[in-house]
């Protein structure tokens, strides 16, 4: 009887210790920058830690736009996101951003394509194409 219940008390510590699934995959081809395809000079990087840059140089200071996501496989939560200290070559949010009325990005973004040089996806307002920069 005192094997069995060491035996079921082993059984279910080792499932009580598996691994998360949301490990981060290096390789993932996600965590870089992008161009948009329609608009010139429109960038977006994403980055491993959950951070959103934006500009070719992912310096600049925006406004309404997220900043900071949780990705669950294809979707890209917005909503609760964590905040998270952003990298020094961020430049401040402009001083205007007050005066701004800001549109909801949404609590979420959906992945509709990823491969190494294409990015396709859809937004609260319609889906954004981009290639691999």
């Amino acid at each position: 009887m005192k094997r069995l219940f060491y035996t079921l008390c082993s059984v279910v510590i080792g499932l009580a210790c598996h691994r998360t699934t949301d490990a981060v995959n290096p390789a993932d081809p996600l965590y870089r920058r992008w161009a948009a395809v329609n608009v010139s000079d429109t960038y977006i990087t994403f980055q491993s830690d959950g951070v959103i840059l934006y500009g070719p140089d992912g310096s600049y200071g925006i406004c309404c736009s997220p900043r900071f996501f949780v990705r669950q496989d294809s979707v890209l939560r917005l909503k609760d996101a964590p905040a998270k200290p952003l990298p020094s070559f961020v430049k401040p949010l402009p001083g205007n951003c007050a005066n701004v009325s800001c549109l909801s990005a949404g609590d979420s973004w959906k992945i509709l394509r990823l491969s190494a040089d294409q990015l396709i996806i859809q937004t609260l307002y319609g889906k954004q194409t981009y290639k691999a920069d």
